[in-house]
C-alpha cells in the first residue's frame, strides 16, 4: 500500500471512529484525495496539471 493510501484509509477508519455516516465518508474520501492530487500540481508542468485535471473531472472524483 501507498502512503497515500495508508492515509486515506486511516483517515476512513478515523470518520468511522467518531460515527461519521457512510455518505460523510465518501464526500470525506474524494475531497481528500482531490486534495492530495491538487497539492501534487504545484512545480508542475501545464500539460501535467490540464492531465491530472482532465482525469479528476472524468474519473468523477468530483463534479
Amino acid at each position: 500500500m501507498s502512503f497515500i493510501e495508508e492515509a486515506t484509509e486511516a483517515f476512513k477508519d478515523s470518520l468511522k471512529g467518531y460515527g461519521a455516516s457512510e455518505l460523510f465518508i465518501k464526500n470525506a474520501i474524494a475531497s481528500f484525495i482531490t486534495g492530495v492530487a491538487v497539492g501534487s500540481l504545484i512545480n508542475s508542468s501545464e500539460d501535467l496539471q490540464e492531465e491530472m485535471i482532465n482525469t479528476i473531472l472524468n474519473g468523477e472524483i468530483i463534479n
